[in-house]
């Protein structure tokens, strides 16, 4: 396909940061000026301090501080740390709590003027599930009341039957609300939302093409990750430029208390990771992974040709969570070499890395700053016989990334912070005609936020906006298609407690995105995802997010979640299947509503645990005068999950995942066109002409419903000084013939994965 953009470099925003940047040094004397009167005032001392694994001393993010009988407490941040403000004098009991861990509870003396520090270690539990662990003690109240939250940790992960290896985004399809088109594609789809609308994290790292190869796997490695925050909806005003969802995931500092390493196998893949501490507090982790046997994925990919891989990744922290600073990066490779020489190679590179400096600069205000750099690249080289051209594309992005956070005694938290990126596109793309075009684009964006969380009484309240400098430039010159929503981007969360048990949640927002994909919705698998920047008339997209929902504790045991959401595509950018000319636009311009509602329910013993999910959601958008179902657009959704725990080390996984069928257009019937050369000639020389295809309306037939069982068994070991896990997995354990891909010239049906065994083995020393 042709792109008909123009290219341009927009470098008209360096003043224009400038002065953003004295406003947000203006902003943060006023939060700093805040902070120096506060802690004169106060009527209590200042408790902070890190929450980290005993066994490692890892810093564990998002667990509950508590300090009981003054309802005060707070969250740690990714960093293990947390600062509960004035907290009055006198003997006081602090419990912390986490996923995955015991809860610990500390008495504490607080006395005197000076804040204290209370630093806590957490003892991780043996039972958990992907993403609550419960046993027969009851879970610590969460101070979290996010709408469309959810955590995924490493242990979920690596619990889920997997084909060949463990994967992040394999495991988020778990989730109500998050799903993909085929088994062979680990792109995911979130409430009705295209692939190119989920921003993707690494330790504060853009990850812009995140998948290997045919996209069947992440390219995270499991043994890297702590975990994974994922927002579906309506999150935060910390998070911008993407329509859909965040998935925010945060590594593994290192351990810290001595020397260790993982190594493991499975049908796919090799890993090896090491890590240690350095000179005290300081530790650093490397961790690699290469695939080892490519037969395994011509076995779940139709017409796969021989693939190879790897990912490395690096890290670095020194000093502590309340003092920090830290280095990372992450690299990873992928080829596709295919033995016939018609077909392409297609080569994959990714790359990111970063420094990042945080910790308080006051005693309330704590600061973290981080500088990255993000790549990805694409080529497409043509073989000796190809018919396909050669292709190309990269995207390059240098952003700094600062927030201040404020705790004043009032135990409200204020957050501003700002982004400032210039991403770099440049693009060799052939035309129809068999000519490349060059694309080529960089722009400054400077993206600023104030996020502000409070509580008033049982009723708790997150609200701030996200804003770019570019938009607040266009209203202020009266740009008439930049509505006052659109500029502010607000977004408010709204959640009120009944009783002890039940919590009641609300949520808007409002959200743009510049940057998409080139692709198709209909290609099955793309290998070639180009990024761009929208073109002016078309930018940005927009979807504004309502959420409502309610969740809570039917029993200690059982909870009970369902929330129902509305997204409202004000603006949406969607490819032109009818580009013929160049002059033809390469997308149009559409609007789009999702809908649905999600229920889930969770029981926990140390017997089993069950999760359970089901989803009934509609998408459709509307461009060029038509309106349509889009392909991921799934009516029902049932997932469900057990993990026995019949012996000690020994856990045994059955899923199911059952899914109303995806929509197709239809081959509505067959014409013979008349081909007349001149006068006299006779159209049809041979009897007939030649058939040409009449196709249905846009996606208004359905697939076959989906459905696929699978099974794992894990056994975890101790030999002297070694630990570790070995286990099988069973995917597909019905053989179930799920279409993947329907041939309407040749009539032939290609399906999904087949019963597939695989094994896998770790160890830890």
């Amino acid at each position: 396909m042709e792109l008909s953009r123009k290219t341009r470099t927009n470098t008209s925003g360096g003043r224009a940061d400038r002065v953003a940047m004295k406003r947000i040094a203006l902003a943060a004397t006023a939060l700093l000026a805040f902070n120096a009167w506060a802690p004169a005032q106060s009527s209590g001392v200042d408790l902070r301090g890190t929450v980290t694994d005993s066994a490692n001393g890892e810093r564990i993010p998002g667990a509950n501080v508590l300090v009981a009988g003054t309802g005060r407490g707070w969250v740690t941040n990714v960093n293990g740390f947390y600062l509960i403000a004035a907290v009055p004098r006198g003997r006081r009991t602090v419990t912390a709590s986490a996923v995955g861990y015991r809860p610990r509870t500390i008495e504490v003396s607080v006395a005197g003027a000076q804040p204290i520090t209370l630093d806590i270690t957490l003892v991780p539990r043996v039972i958990e599930t992907s993403e609550v662990t419960i046993e027969g003690e009851k879970e610590e109240e969460s101070l979290r009341r996010d709408a469309s939250f959810h955590v995924v940790t490493a242990g979920g992960i690596e619990q889920i039957p997997s084909a060949a290896q463990s994967d992040l985004f394999r495991s988020m399809e778990l989730l109500p609300g998050v799903g993909t088109t085929s088994d062979v594609n680990a792109k995911f789809y979130v409430r009705g939302g295209a692939g190119d609308q989920n921003l993707v994290l690494l330790d504060g790292m853009k990850l812009f093409n995140p998948f290997h190869a045919y996209g069947s796997f992440g390219v995270l490695d499991p043994s890297i990750i702590k975990s994974a925050q994922v927002y579906t909806g309506a999150f935060p005003a910390t998070y911008g430029d993407r329509l859909s969802s965040v998935v925010d995931v945060t590594t593994r500092d290192g351990n810290r208390s001595n020397f260790s390493g993982n190594a493991g196998i499975n049908f796919l893949s090799g890993s090896l990771g090491l890590e240690g501490p350095v000179m005290g507090d300081n530790s650093w982790l490397l961790s690699g992974r290469k695939s080892l046997f490519p037969e395994t994925l011509e076995k779940l990919v139709p017409s796969a040709v021989p693939t190879s891989f790897y990912d490395l990744f690096f890290k670095g922290t020194a000093g502590s969570a309340s003092q920090r600073v830290g280095v990372r990066g992450f690299i990873n490779n992928d080829r596709i070499t295919p033995a016939d020489p018609l077909q392409p190679q297609h080569t994959w590179q990714s790359a990111a890395f970063a420094a990042d400096v945080s910790g308080l600069i006051t005693d309330r205000v704590y600061m973290d700053v981080t500088m990255s750099f993000s790549s990805s690249q694409i080529e497409r080289t043509a073989g000796p016989a190809s018919p396909v051209p050669d292709a190309s594309s990269r995207i390059r992005d240098w952003t700094v990334r600062g927030e201040l956070d404020a705790y004043p005694e009032s135990q409200d938290h204020y957050a501003i912070g700002f982004e400032s990126s210039f991403p770099t596109i440049n693009d060799v793309l052939p035309t129809r005609a068999g000519i490349n075009h060059a694309y080529d684009d960089s722009e400054g964006e400077l993206w600023l936020w104030f996020r502000y969380l409070g509580a008033y009484g049982p009723v708790g309240l997150d609200a701030g906006f996200h804003t770019e400098l570019r938009m607040i430039s266009s209203a202020i010159l009266g740009d008439q298609r930049a509505p006052l929503r659109q500029v502010l981007q607000p977004r408010i969360a709204l959640s009120c407690a009944l009783g002890d048990s039940w919590l009641v949640k609300a949520a808007y927002g409002v959200y743009t995105q510049n940057i998409i994909t080139i692709s198709n919705e209909d290609d099955l698998i793309s290998l070639f995802d180009a990024w761009i920047y929208l073109p002016d008339q078309l930018r940005p997209e927009e979807a504004d997010h309502y959420v409502l929902g309610v969740e809570g504790k039917i029993t200690p045991r059982l909870s009970l979640s369902v929330e129902g959401y509305v997204k409202d595509y004000k603006s949406i950018a969607l490819y032109n299947p009818d580009k013929i000319f160049p002059d033809d636009p390469d997308y149009l311009s559409g609007t789009g509503l999702s809908s649905g509602v999600e229920t889930l329910v969770r029981y926990g013993s140390e017997f089993v645990d069950l999760y359970g999910a089901y989803v009934l959601s509609r998408a459709r958008v509307t461009a060029d005068n038509m309106t349509y179902a889009p392909r991921y657009d799934q009516t029902h959704t049932v997932k469900a999950m057990a993990v026995l725990h019949p012996a000690a080390g020994v856990d045994v996984t059955l899923r199911w995942e059952y899914g109303s069928g995806y929509p197709y257009t239809q081959s509505a019937g067959w014409y013979s066109p008349l081909a007349l050369d001149g006068i006299g000639t006779d159209p049809f020389p041979a009897g007939e002409g030649e058939s040409t295809r009449v196709l249905g309306g846009k996606n208004e037939a359905r697939l076959p419903a989906y459905h696929r069982l699978d099974a794992a068994v894990a056994f975890r070991f101790a030999l002297g000084g070694l630990r570790g896990s070995a286990g099988v997995n069973f995917l597909n354990v019905e053989n179930a013939h799920n279409i993947l891909y329907f041939d309407r010239s040749t009539g032939k049906t290609d399906y999904m994965m087949p019963f597939f065994p695989s094994a896998f083995t770790t160890v830890e020393f």
